[in-house]
């Protein structure tokens, strides 16, 4: 049974200087981060390869050339203005969206069905309402405020704080399973020496992820990582104890995970163009998806972000695409997989509401002990 699991949860309870001091370090952090990606693919390339400059030019920002009006002075060079100028595959963008739509929802399903072993006792629609609700703050919030806010509205629910942080736990043992299956896809489609190049660069990003949240050793930094790995071993076994849960579970992982793959695909083919090459292997896709999620495991930025391209950008470079298409792929993901997790958190949380206050998700994020109440 789950309730013989547990999560330890010693947490120092970090100040509101410490939390305004790391949010500001966070922004900071993500800015430089994806400033430097941009640079290192290059600005104009950028710009043009995702038809940004396009709008830019037709809003009097940028001038054509030195003899028009604008706020930039003219295009560097005239293959940057015919690339803007190439046709984007609307039809597929709006897909896209709806597979990154589709993958928050089948989590969110997969998440009730973790909840439940954990021993919660709300509904699906409430199990659905919480992950979503912490996934689309998590992409605006750095660290694991994503985190905090589940817990706090699972909390809301009446699931106890130790229940909570224990269906947490078992999420992200399922996110490591991810990695781990597609990372062993990876391998076989593309051998050893490939594989370990390509994910040298997320190994790295990772390590000083681990380092920086190591350092930190507060609330903000061990929500739910207390448990360690002998706590998900005894996780695993119980599971294994409930085969069809297991099983159904890790279905839903791998299904949503596949999206991730299937979306990159489609993306490409929608910007790709006479003059805007962007053509990519599955395989370097897949090992791209692998790699930026290696590098946002440990959260630092808002969702990831800064973290999440350069590794999926870095392992597209290593696998051979040069360095402004890599760029432009990692950038274009994660863009439309952000605007559409974070509009379906706005439907959500427009039309549903959240049981969660600010003041419980933030006193989660910090590491503050709820009051215990009387059992009901």
């Amino acid at each position: 049974m789950a309730r013989a699991v547990s999560v330890s949860d010693e947490r120092r309870v970090a100040s509101t200087g410490e939390v305004t001091a790391s949010f500001m370090f966070a922004y900071i952090a993500a800015i430089a981060l994806m400033a430097a990606l941009i640079l290192w693919g290059g600005l104009w390339d950028w710009m043009a390869n995702t038809r940004l400059l396009a709008w830019l030019l037709d809003a009097g920002v940028i001038a054509l050339t030195d003899e028009d009006q604008g706020l930039i002075a003219g295009v560097t060079d005239a293959e940057f203005y015919i690339k803007s100028q190439e046709p984007v595959v609307w039809g597929l963008v709006a897909a896209v969206a709806g597979m990154f739509v589709s993958i928050t929802l089948l989590k969110a399903l997969q998440f009730h069905g973790i909840a439940q072993f954990a021993g919660s006792r709300a509904n699906i629609w409430q199990h659905a309402r919480a992950y979503i609700y912490g996934d689309g703050l998590g992409k605006l919030l750095p660290f694991e405020f994503g985190t905090a806010t589940t817990m706090a509205s699972l909390e809301a629910q009446g699931t106890p704080m130790s229940r909570a942080g224990l269906a947490i736990f078992v999420g992200e043992l399922f996110t490591l399973f991810e990695i781990v299956v597609f990372g062993l896809l990876a391998l076989y489609l593309v051998g050893w020496s490939a594989w370990l190049y390509t994910l040298l660069w997320a190994l790295l990003i990772m390590g000083a992820c681990y380092f920086f949240a190591r350092r930190g050793r507060s609330g903000i930094f061990s929500t739910v990582r207390g448990g360690g790995w002998g706590a998900a071993w005894h996780v695993i076994k119980v599971l294994s104890q409930r085969p069809a849960l297991l099983v159904g579970l890790a279905l839903l992982s791998v299904g949503s995970y596949y999206l991730y793959d299937i979306a990159g695909y489609v993306i490409v083919q929608a910007y790709t163009s006479e003059s805007v090459i962007l053509h990519v292997s599955t395989s370097q896709l897949l090992l791209a998806v692998v790699s930026a999620s290696m590098a946002r495991f440990i959260q630092i930025t808002p969702g990831g972000m800064g973290q999440y391209e350069w590794g999926f950008a870095a392992a597209l470079f290593a696998s051979g695409i040069a360095a402004p298409e890599a760029m432009t792929i990692a950038v274009l993901f994660n863009f439309i997989r952000y605007v559409a997790q974070l509009l379906l958190l706005l439907v959500v949380r427009l039309f549903f509401g959240a049981e969660a206050s600010v003041r419980q998700i933030m006193d989660q994020f910090r590491g503050i002990q709820p009051e215990p109440q009387a059992a009901s």
